[in-house]
């Protein structure tokens, strides 16, 4: 993937102009927008909203209040994200905004980063806000290097 982010080579059949990130849920309804947009240049190397997190082993048997079962591997997949994926400096700006916020960014556009994006296609839907609450995240620019 570096060497093709490198070389502008697309997954398309015609020259990148844009190498993107979607982020939110895709509209299902019109999903042929995407294919207008390759046609433009526009590649979408990847997307958020299903990249499935890093699989945790935790034995979570011993507790039987779902909530505390659900905080628990969640604060786990958060630990085990920032071990694997950060340096440790990284990940130590990332554990004082959470603690500081409830929220950091960067945990948002390391994906961005990564594949050397040029952007990012926000979709947020206000029928799904679970799906688009921390979407709004992106229009902060002071965590991007």
């Amino acid at each position: 993937m570096a060497e093709r982010a490198e070389k502008g080579i697309s997954a398309l059949n015609v020259e990148e102009k844009f190498r993107l990130s979607f982020d939110g849920l895709p509209p299902w309804h019109s999903l042929n927008i995407f294919d207008q947009l390759a046609e433009k240049g526009w590649n979408f190397v990847i997307e958020s909203n299903y990249k499935p997190s890093t699989p945790v082993n935790i034995d979570l048997s011993r507790y039987s209040d779902p909530m505390e079962r659900y905080v628990r591997e969640r604060y786990q997949s958060t630990h085990n994200l920032l071990e694997v994926e950060y340096t440790s400096a990284e990940a130590a700006i990332i554990r004082e905004e959470i603690l500081r916020t409830g929220a950091s960014a960067r945990l948002a556009v390391k994906h961005v980063q990564d594949c050397r994006c040029d952007g990012v296609v926000i979709h947020i839907l206000l029928s799904c806000r679970s799906a688009s609450f921390n979407l709004c995240a992106f229009q902060q620019r002071s965590w991007i290097s």
